[in-house]
């Protein structure tokens, strides 16, 4: 897959601040607002225009949050859930624009409705929207049209805006069959990765009561729906708050029913041990190595690879 410039201008400088993102001969267009600057850019025509938007937040348990919604004029639309106490999850906002207001209303309610439904095929964020979006009929050219615009939107909601909305947690596609501890992996994962991207790490419970499985992606560590979850026993008092309440939630169900992604490799040992343990050392291949074992030889690996670009380099300098 060839690669893609994403250009972003901080509009007052600060990476923190608004700003907006664009692709290279594209007419769309994404602004990131936080929430205290949106009365700040009233002025702002590009945005007082027909489009979609999206209102993110955090709930009490740092899950993320996501409305999603449609209107022919985005700000007004925006600083109506400024001031709406109901709304009061959301700190940033994303208004998905185009140049010459070129997106109409049965467009954006295309839009509205493809990324509702994307969003809830994924399920890493928590949508917050009460009704599910109707869509509207469109020309096969149109849909074509707009489901090339979606994706630039993804793409820039991901890739610049830190969004990961439409990005499977599971990018693996592997399923864990708890009846005999059968895996299957999708066929699509690219056969030319390194070893270590394609191993499925086990963590057997205490007295070999059963196995959790799981694997590091770019957001932590992810224990697949299937595992064994420990829950013999009362909560450890040595694992962290957070870790406890999503014990809570298996309601004595030792069975995972979904994938679950944690910061770290500990985290995830502690949720599924029952106990304060090193996930580095408790996570190990089918064969036996650590977490630790495997990051340790792709280490060296890499420093030797260095290595011998430094002495092609000192030799070429040589000559």
């Amino acid at each position: 897959m060839m690669g893609k410039p994403i250009q972003l201008f901080l509009l007052n400088g600060r990476p923190d601040g608004v700003a907006i993102a664009e692709l290279s001969n594209w007419t769309g267009q994404l602004m990131r607002i936080p929430r205290p600057r949106l009365p700040e850019l009233s002025h702002r025509k590009d945005i007082q225009s027909t489009g979609v938007y999206f209102l993110f937040g955090l709930d009490e348990n740092d899950k993320m949050m996501v409305y999603i919604g449609e209107t022919d004029n985005v700000y007004k639309r925006l600083m109506q859930h400024y001031s709406d106490e109901k709304k009061e999850f959301w700190q940033e906002a994303v208004a998905v624009v185009a140049s010459k207001n070129s997106l109409n209303k049965a467009g954006v309610r295309y839009l509205e409705e493809l990324f509702h439904r994307r969003a809830k095929e994924v399920n890493r964020y928590k949508i917050m929207n009460s009704q599910t979006p109707s869509g509207s009929p469109l020309s096969e050219s149109e849909i074509s049209t707009l489901n090339e615009f979606a994706e630039n939107v993804i793409l820039i909601l991901g890739g610049a805006l830190a969004h990961k909305l439409f990005e499977p947690i599971n990018t693996r596609k592997v399923v864990i069959n708890p009846v005999d501890n059968t895996i299957t992996q999708s066929p699509t994962t690219p056969s030319d990765d390194e070893e270590s991207d394609n191993i499925i790490y086990e963590l057997t419970a205490k007295n070999n009561r059963g196995k959790a499985y799981g694997y590091p992606t770019n957001d932590g560590f992810l224990v697949l729906k299937g595992s064994y979850v420990d829950l013999v026993e009362e909560h450890s008092p040595y694992i962290p708050a957070k870790v406890r309440l999503l014990r809570d939630k298996l309601n004595d169900d030792e069975i995972l029913k979904e994938d679950i992604l944690f910061r770290t490799a500990s985290a995830a040992a502690k949720f599924v041990f029952n106990g304060s343990v090193n996930g580095k050392i408790m996570w190990k291949t089918p064969d036996g190595r650590t977490l630790n074992d495997v990051e340790r030889v792709d280490s060296q690996r890499i420093q030797a690879e260095l290595d011998k670009q430094e002495e092609d380099t000192d030799e070429d300098d040589a000559l």
